[in-house]
Protein backbone atom coordinates (compact mmCIF):
# COMPACT_ATOMS: atom_id res chain seq x y z
CA UNK A 1 0.00 0.00 0.00
CA UNK A 2 3.10 2.56 1.20
CA UNK A 3 4.39 1.77 -2.27
CA UNK A 4 1.30 2.19 -4.10
CA UNK A 5 0.38 5.94 -2.46
CA UNK A 6 4.03 6.67 -3.35
CA UNK A 7 3.47 5.66 -7.30
CA UNK A 8 0.39 7.54 -7.19
CA UNK A 9 1.84 10.96 -6.00
CA UNK A 10 -0.32 10.38 -2.78
CA UNK A 11 2.59 11.52 -0.45
CA UNK A 12 -0.01 12.77 2.15
CA UNK A 13 -1.54 9.64 2.53
CA UNK A 14 1.84 7.54 2.49
CA UNK A 15 3.25 9.83 5.19
CA UNK A 16 0.12 9.21 7.37
CA UNK A 17 0.33 5.21 6.71
CA UNK A 18 3.54 5.35 7.95
CA UNK A 19 2.79 7.63 10.81
CA UNK A 20 0.14 5.47 12.45
CA UNK A 21 1.73 2.38 11.41
CA UNK A 22 2.22 1.22 15.03
CA UNK A 23 -1.20 1.50 15.91
CA UNK A 24 -2.69 0.22 12.88
CA UNK A 25 0.10 -2.95 12.53
CA UNK A 26 1.79 -3.46 16.76
CA UNK A 27 4.82 -2.76 15.16
CA UNK A 28 7.03 0.45 13.91
CA UNK A 29 7.54 0.54 10.19
CA UNK A 30 11.38 -0.17 9.88
CA UNK A 31 13.58 1.94 7.66
CA UNK A 32 12.85 0.54 4.63
CA UNK A 33 9.53 1.86 4.76
CA UNK A 34 10.98 4.95 5.65
CA UNK A 35 13.28 5.14 2.54
CA UNK A 36 10.61 3.90 0.49
CA UNK A 37 8.12 7.10 1.45
CA UNK A 38 10.99 8.89 1.07
CA UNK A 39 12.03 7.77 -2.71
CA UNK A 40 8.22 8.37 -3.18
CA UNK A 41 8.24 11.61 -2.77
CA UNK A 42 11.60 12.54 -4.32
CA UNK A 43 10.51 11.00 -7.29
CA UNK A 44 8.20 13.84 -7.70
CA UNK A 45 10.54 16.18 -5.91
CA UNK A 46 8.22 16.42 -3.11
CA UNK A 47 11.33 17.40 -1.17
CA UNK A 48 10.04 18.87 1.81
CA UNK A 49 7.27 15.98 2.05
CA UNK A 50 10.74 13.60 1.91
CA UNK A 51 12.81 15.71 4.53
CA UNK A 52 9.34 15.31 6.79
CA UNK A 53 9.54 11.59 6.06
CA UNK A 54 13.27 11.57 7.24
CA UNK A 55 12.37 13.53 10.30
CA UNK A 56 9.65 11.09 11.19
CA UNK A 57 12.09 8.39 10.82
CA UNK A 58 14.51 9.84 13.05
CA UNK A 59 12.13 11.20 15.71
CA UNK A 60 10.56 7.65 15.34
CA UNK A 61 14.54 6.58 16.98
CA UNK A 62 14.71 4.70 13.56
CA UNK A 63 18.52 4.81 12.30
CA UNK A 64 18.54 5.52 8.67
CA UNK A 65 21.45 3.61 6.77
CA UNK A 66 23.07 4.15 3.92
CA UNK A 67 20.34 3.17 1.47
CA UNK A 68 18.17 6.02 3.30
CA UNK A 69 20.72 8.28 3.35
CA UNK A 70 22.12 7.70 -0.48
CA UNK A 71 18.16 7.73 -1.53
CA UNK A 72 17.54 11.53 0.51
CA UNK A 73 21.19 13.02 -0.64
CA UNK A 74 20.74 13.68 -4.03
CA UNK A 75 16.99 14.74 -4.03
CA UNK A 76 18.24 17.29 -0.93
CA UNK A 77 21.13 18.39 -3.68
CA UNK A 78 18.89 18.95 -6.56
CA UNK A 79 16.54 21.22 -3.96
CA UNK A 80 19.68 23.29 -3.13
CA UNK A 81 18.75 22.37 0.65
CA UNK A 82 22.54 22.33 1.75
CA UNK A 83 21.48 22.86 5.22
CA UNK A 84 19.90 19.58 4.65
CA UNK A 85 23.09 18.02 2.85
CA UNK A 86 25.43 18.69 5.79
CA UNK A 87 23.13 17.44 7.96
CA UNK A 88 22.79 14.10 6.33
CA UNK A 89 26.87 13.99 5.94
CA UNK A 90 27.20 15.01 9.52
CA UNK A 91 24.62 11.88 10.59
CA UNK A 92 26.62 9.06 8.40
CA UNK A 93 29.96 10.49 9.01
CA UNK A 94 29.72 11.37 13.03
CA UNK A 95 26.78 8.62 14.41
CA UNK A 96 27.99 6.65 16.89
CA UNK A 97 27.64 3.75 14.33
CA UNK A 98 28.87 5.11 11.08
CA UNK A 99 26.57 4.82 7.99
CA UNK A 100 27.68 3.46 5.09
CA UNK A 101 27.21 5.88 2.36
CA UNK A 102 29.71 5.51 -0.76
CA UNK A 103 32.04 8.30 -0.72
CA UNK A 104 30.93 9.35 -4.66
CA UNK A 105 27.91 10.40 -3.14
CA UNK A 106 29.12 12.07 -0.34
CA UNK A 107 31.77 13.82 -2.51
CA UNK A 108 28.96 14.54 -5.40
CA UNK A 109 26.97 16.24 -2.66
CA UNK A 110 29.60 18.53 -1.32
CA UNK A 111 31.12 19.61 -4.61
CA UNK A 112 27.78 20.46 -5.63
CA UNK A 113 27.20 22.47 -3.20
CA UNK A 114 30.31 24.28 -3.74
CA UNK A 115 29.65 24.36 -7.33
CA UNK A 116 26.45 27.11 -6.57
CA UNK A 117 28.38 28.83 -3.75
CA UNK A 118 26.11 27.18 -1.41
CA UNK A 119 25.07 28.52 1.71
CA UNK A 120 24.27 26.17 5.01
CA UNK A 121 21.32 28.51 6.01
Amino acid sequence: MLKLHGRCGAHKEAFNLVAGWRGQHGFAPSVIHYTCLMSGCLRTKNYDQAWAAYELMRTNGVAPDGTAIATLLPGMVAAQQWGRVLALAQHALMAPTPVAVPPETLNNALSQMLAVGGNTA
